[in-house]
């Protein structure tokens, strides 16, 4: 069968990539609700947040409380998850402090003495407890794919072309990543530029991608290249209506998409290739044998019919490829797990283990639409 595969050089894909969805568990609490920590924060702090008084908090007011190195503990959990509330909830873009106490409240399932949280409450859960488990060191061990996890930014073309380059050369991204006397960070990309980032706050750090125990090298970079894209777009966020921009603007530049070929070219300085896939697989196969020594990327696009496991509108890097069982190693940037229910395969899915998970050739050209790789 012969090889066609369309060469993409001006066409990338742009990618708005989804942030994890939460869920609160059903309690049993007797006849009354469980304990609202998330709704504490909210009465407690909800007249602070709003900067110019007029009794909603806006994504821009939002934004100037995460810089705020006063913010900390369930206050910083409490205020990523007003940002969860604008990711999800499209518009409106501003809540009265009623609105946000009623979708972060515990719910009764119709069954005796038991509550089910809305999922803003599984956010800030899962930002709480994110929160005691920070470790500010900026590299522990080596960095690695295997651990990373994209947070609630939409930059899945950042997160996997950084796990693709930790793959292939951890110690790039230790020259890369230094660390300043006071705790900023200066973080060099190829073109000789470099970016500094400042001591991040609690709320940012867990605000972004992260680690299993690597240090705090990932969500530094995202931070850096979020600070580049916004600095290169001459552009504050959109809707940023209270101050001047701020550090929170740098992470909803790089929130807001982007595509593989410009990180790639950020990060190695070499020219990317897109190629779109077609039924034919052999120079893919050349391709995938050379992912350990090349960055190289996948992608799907958005709204498509994927089997279980698999995120549409969602960018994979390669780690590598088995020439014995002509299967493909693709990694997912949420890190995530996945257990598919019956045999794997294009009907249930494929085991996924810490985003990664072992593909075939031919299920690889049926899933996936473009695949980018680094030119050297």
């Amino acid at each position: 069968m012969k090889t066609i595969i369309t060469f993409l050089l001006m066409v990338a894909l742009f990618l708005v990539c989804q942030s994890p969805s939460y869920s609160q568990k059903s309690q049993k609490k007797g006849q009354s609700s469980p304990a609202n920590p998330f709704a504490d924060q909210v009465k407690e702090h909800f007249k602070n947040w709003d900067k110019n008084n007029d009794g909603k908090i806006n994504e821009a007011e939002s934004n100037l409380t995460i810089t705020n190195k006063s913010v900390s503990g369930d206050q910083a959990a409490a205020i990523l998850g007003m940002h969860y509330l604008f990711i999800k909830s499209g518009n409106p873009k501003e809540f009265t402090k009623e609105e946000i106490l009623n979708r972060g409240s515990w719910k009764p399932t119709g069954n005796s003495g038991e509550f089910k949280g809305s999922d803003l409450l599984g956010a800030f859960a899962s930002y709480s407890d994110k929160l005691k488990n920070i470790n500010r060191k900026l590299f522990i061990g080596e960095p690695s794919p295997i651990g990373m996890h994209q947070g609630m930014l939409g930059d899945c073309y950042l997160i996997s072309t950084i796990g693709a380059l930790a793959k292939i050369s951890p110690n790039k991204i230790k020259e890369m990543v230094k660390e300043k006397s006071e705790g900023s960070y200066d973080v060099h990309f190829a073109d000789k530029n470099f970016v500094t980032v400042n001591k991040l706050t609690d709320t940012e750090m867990i605000a972004g991608a992260s680690t299993d125990g690597q240090g705090c090298w990932l969500r530094v970079m995202e931070s850096a290249f979020g600070k580049r894209k916004a600095m290169n777009s001459g552009n504050k966020t959109k809707g940023t209506k209270v101050g001047s921009a701020n550090k929170a603007d740098y992470d909803f530049a790089v929130g807001h998409g982007g595509t593989q070929e410009e990180v790639i070219n950020a990060l190695t300085g070499h020219q990317p290739i897109t190629l779109k896939l077609s039924k034919d697989l052999k120079q893919l196969v050349a391709i995938f044998g050379e992912a350990g020594k090349k960055i190289t990327l996948a992608s799907i696009y958005a709204n498509k019919q994927v089997p279980p496991g698999f995120d549409t509108g969602h960018g994979y890097a390669i780690l590598g490829y088995d020439k014995k069982t002509n299967k493909v190693k693709v990694w997912n940037p949420h890190g995530n797990e996945f257990n598919p229910i019956g045999p794997e395969g294009m009907k249930n899915g494929f085991i996924v283990k810490k985003g990664v998970m072992d593909v075939s050739v031919d299920d690889f050209a049926k899933v996936f639409d473009l695949v980018v790789y680094e030119k050297k």
